[in-house]
């Protein structure tokens, strides 16, 4: 936009990152007027989160030339999916008397959402290789697994234990080297 001959443009006027990032944003000044002109650049925010802040704050142009200007919006680490900020940007001349643009950045906080993706290990069935199986006797037991998860487990361990029942050949514990993603053992 043009005004009084400065011309103010922004990469993107609205970003996504992750709590504890630094979002960037890059403004673009040119100095179109008939002579040089000192430029401050007034960054705050309308949310609450960190004051952004401006590289460089300051800076003069001749007729013609041109500064790039990084805006930092640093999102809180404990910020929540969905959660946002809008750095309010001032572009103007050092007397504060000409504002040359004002620009509204937005940035959302995005969450990768991991929930669905671990491995989730549960017994889907047992087999005591048709034995009845009675008090006090020895009895084969094999157990099958299932990973109903999205995501491989791998160095599981499944322990066996309780007062009445006493494994023989293992002691209790079994391990398993990995169970795919749906998959069995």
């Amino acid at each position: 936009q043009l005004a009084n001959g400065v011309n103010v443009t922004v990469d993107d006027e609205g970003k996504t990152g992750k709590p504890g990032a630094v979002v960037t944003y890059t403004l673009t000044v040119t100095d179109n007027s008939a002579g040089p002109v000192d430029i401050v650049v007034i960054p705050s925010s309308a949310s609450g989160w960190d004051t952004p802040v401006a590289s460089p704050a300051s800076f003069s142009l001749v007729n013609g030339g041109t500064k790039k200007v990084t805006i930092s919006v640093f999102i809180p680490d404990d910020a929540q999916n969905g959660q946002g900020d809008i750095a309010q940007v001032s572009v103007q001349n050092a007397a504060g008397t000409i504002t040359f643009r004002k620009l509204d950045l937005l940035t959302s906080v995005e969450v990768e959402d991991t929930t669905g993706n671990i491995p989730l290990i549960a017994i889907s069935s047992y087999d005591t290789g048709g034995q009845a199986v009675t008090a006090g006797s020895e009895f084969s037991l094999q157990m099958y697994l299932k990973n109903s998860g999205k995501a491989t487990a791998q160095n599981i361990i499944v322990t066996f234990s309780g007062e009445s029942f006493y494994p023989l050949d293992s002691g209790g514990v079994q391990t398993i080297g990995k169970i795919e993603a749906g998959g069995r053992n």
